[in-house]
């Protein structure tokens, strides 16, 4: 749907969150240039909710910001954002705004008593060891690193060929007599990797991952086993489920399109995409629809709720993408990926939200720019240790 004026649209969403559910929402956004208007308004609209004793009226304070946006919606279309020197020069005053209305929120707060000073809250460390792409064979017998460089006679013998070092595929070809050699790959941080299966399912891995599957399928079942974070694509088989085990849930499908994350020490959680989808842990057996997430409470319930599927597939298109997300989340997911201590001075901090769009191919230096520019935090680089105050 073709709307008058993005801008109007843009903030009549984010004053009703529900319509980001909606199937014109999700047409809306797919276009790269509403995205980039939305993440910018939604990144002011988040930095005036920031701490609600701030300010005498937070809601008066967004609405006097809606009316300044609009008086200055003759000069921003979306083509004209995306084509011309205005564009720069609006986005900059948009920052600035939001920058403004921070500086009001940290003067409301930043009166407070210092005689106790909260510790450094470390989130991640830097991990000192080589960050290669790994292929382990035979319960890690022989280790290979997967580049442009691996040898590809040595790759055969596993039925697999290695294309410009980014993705490994095995033949579906594999001799019906021979027996299933088990396989373990391994991506480090600061890289994912694309993998296609003997059945010809397709799998991206993404960082600090590991995947266990073996060099093709002779049961009844096609089981594969995950910790970290990837994403299938699964080729149809209905005779043969296809099924993702982790440490504490379990997916299996037919034929579908699905993110399954279930990194150590976090709440592993499935987001369907497309298809149909079965969620089980030990004490439940659920079903998903396309664009619903299931996420393992504590508790051991099993949670599921309608998402926008962008937030947890995004990765696999080189993104980062936080929806409203904590600076907490937001750091260890930089410093893991970017393989970077990262220090939160003031851990007070660490429950401010933000929405950030960012390129995970960018440098660190680029995104520590882009997350300045918000106008919450300030952030730091020394080395290999991201400061964040």
């Amino acid at each position: 749907m073709e709307h008058d004026n993005d801008l109007d649209y843009a903030l009549k969403v984010l004053a009703q969150r529900e319509l980001e559910l909606t199937p014109e929402f999700r047409r809306w956004i797919k276009d790269r240039r509403h995205r980039e208007l939305y993440t910018q308004l939604k990144a002011m609209y988040d930095a005036i909710g920031m701490n609600e004793d701030a300010l005498p009226d937070t809601q008066a304070e967004w609405e006097r910001l809606q009316r300044g946006v609009r008086e200055k919606r003759h000069a921003f279309t979306p083509r004209a954002a995306h084509e011309s020197p205005g564009h720069r020069k609006l986005t900059v005053r948009l920052i600035g705004i939001a920058a403004s209305v921070c500086l009001l929120v940290w003067i409301g707060t930043g009166i407070h008593s210092r005689l106790s000073e909260p510790e450094v809250l470390t989130l991640t460390r830097m991990d000192p060891h080589p960050q290669e792409i790994t292929l382990s064979d035979d319960g890690g017998q022989s280790v290979l690193v997967l580049s442009k460089q691996t040898d590809a006679d040595t790759l055969s013998t596993l039925g697999a060929t290695l294309t410009d070092g980014t993705e490994l595929a095995y033949g579906q070809e594999q001799a019906a007599s021979a027996e299933p050699r088990q396989q373990t790959l391994r991506t480090p941080r600061g890289k994912d990797f694309r993998l296609v299966l003997a059945d010809g399912t397709t799998v991206w891995l993404n960082a600090e991952s590991t995947l266990e599957y073996p060099s093709h399928f002779d049961g009844e079942e096609r089981v594969v086993r995950l910790t970290g974070e990837a994403y299938f694509r699964v080729a149809p088989d209905p005779e043969h489920p296809f099924i993702v085990q982790t440490p504490r849930l379990e997916a299996q499908v037919l034929g579908t399109g699905f993110n399954v994350c279930a990194y150590e020490g976090s709440r592993p959680h499935v987001t369907l995409v497309e298809g149909k989808l079965a969620v089980a842990s030990p004490h439940y057996h659920l079903l998903l629809r396309p664009g619903e997430n299931a996420e393992l409470d504590e508790d051991g319930s099993i949670r599921i709720r309608e998402v926008d599927t962008r937030v947890y597939t995004a990765w696999m298109d080189g993104y980062f993408y936080f929806d409203n997300a904590s600076l907490a989340d937001i750091a260890r997911a930089l410093g893991e990926w970017y393989n970077l201590t990262v220090d939160i001075a003031d851990p007070r901090a660490a429950d401010y939200h933000f929405t950030l769009w960012v390129n995970r191919r960018e440098s660190i230096a680029h995104v520590v720019s882009t997350l300045n520019e918000l106008g919450k935090v300030k952030a730091s680089l020394d080395a290999h240790t991201l400061t964040i105050n």
